[in-house]
């Protein structure tokens, strides 16, 4: 039995181990945080940061060393799934409550979990590499949820679809650099209902995510 040791605290957790026998948990830092840690032979326990908040925990590794886990912040109680990859945390976004969990990653880098929906209700979920299409398809079915729950009306759900759809065309047409110009756009579009009280921080960041990651993969 070997102690891995923490990342400056009084305690740590080992939640996952792939093939190259790299490990994954969580540990307290001397500030009492939790943060998410990999451990490797040699190397030790290196702190993987967090994405949004101050808090993060890792669930598991796969073959290739991307990791997932759970991000939250103290301040505003969200908690978000991540993914880690080539040493940069990225936020997986959640159904549109406040609350997901990446808990397994295969080696296609399919991760799968839990995630809150708008209604509060708790589900099982896959993240997988999607398309851009797919990611802009997602979020209009986002919107169709918030216009449903009352929480956009029609007015407000339509421009945001239109926007979004016009850049998906755009995209399609192989105008990048326009696309990402209307996606901008988008995002600015969620901001403001986000300042005015219309939208929550909650599910106006999975909105602003969902276009953040078609600008970063374009």
């Amino acid at each position: 039995m070997t102690d891995l040791g923490t990342l400056g605290g009084d305690e740590s957790w080992a939640y996952g181990i792939n093939d190259a026998g790299q490990i994954v948990g969580e540990s307290t830092n001397a500030m009492g945080d939790y943060r998410a840690f990999l451990w490797e032979a040699g190397m030790g326990m290196r702190d993987l940061g967090t994405v949004h908040g101050d808090h993060a925990g890792a669930m598991a590794i796969n073959n290739s060393g991307q990791v997932v886990g759970w991000d939250w912040d103290s301040g505003t109680g969200v908690q978000h799934a991540f993914i880690w990859e080539n040493g940069v945390m990225k936020d997986l976004g959640s159904l549109g409550g406040n609350a997901s969990t990446g808990m397994a990653i295969n080696d296609l880098r399919q991760v799968a979990g839990q995630s809150y929906n708008p209604g509060g209700e708790l589900r099982a979920v896959l993240w997988r590499q999607l398309s851009s299409e797919e990611v802009l398809g997602g979020a209009v079915n986002q919107i169709d949820a918030l216009l449903e729950a009352g929480t956009l009306n029609q007015g407000q759900a339509a421009a945001l679809t239109n926007t979004l759809n016009v850049a998906t065309a755009t995209l399609n047409d192989g105008n990048t650099a326009a696309a990402v110009n209307q996606l901008g756009a988008f995002i600015k579009q969620v901001e403001a209902m986000i300042r005015r009280g219309t939208l929550s921080p909650e599910a106006g960041q999975s909105l602003i995510d969902a276009a953040q990651a078609v600008i970063d993969s374009v």
